[in-house]
């Protein structure tokens, strides 16, 4: 199920306030961006401190092999929108393709 950036927060708060209704432990990690460059375009449109109380960790994924430099930006945006949320890579690809595409 795609969910949008515009999406997002009200996902995160809806399953939150599902789990503590049925008084779960769980804990939501969000939201798996594929790439540095998308998550650093949508996080500023969903994720603020008010849904960084309601994740265990914001979460992503490292597809496109950027630098050490822009993980650090994007960790930075992070936590400064999340108020302080770790980021946890969630998936990494180390695909490398001999076709000389990338």
């Amino acid at each position: 199920m795609q969910v949008t950036p515009q999406q997002r927060a009200a996902v995160v708060s809806a399953l939150h306030s599902a789990f503590a209704n049925a008084s779960l432990s769980t804990q939501i990690i969000a939201d798996e961006s594929s790439s540095t460059g998308i998550f650093t375009g949508d996080a500023p449109i969903w994720l603020s401190p008010t849904v960084g109380s309601q994740l265990a960790a914001v979460a992503h994924h490292q597809y496109s092999f950027s630098s050490a430099a822009t993980q650090a930006n994007m960790t930075a945006l992070a936590k400064s929108l999340s108020g302080g949320r770790p980021t946890w890579f969630t998936e990494i690809c180390c695909y490398a393709p001999t076709d000389g595409t990338g």
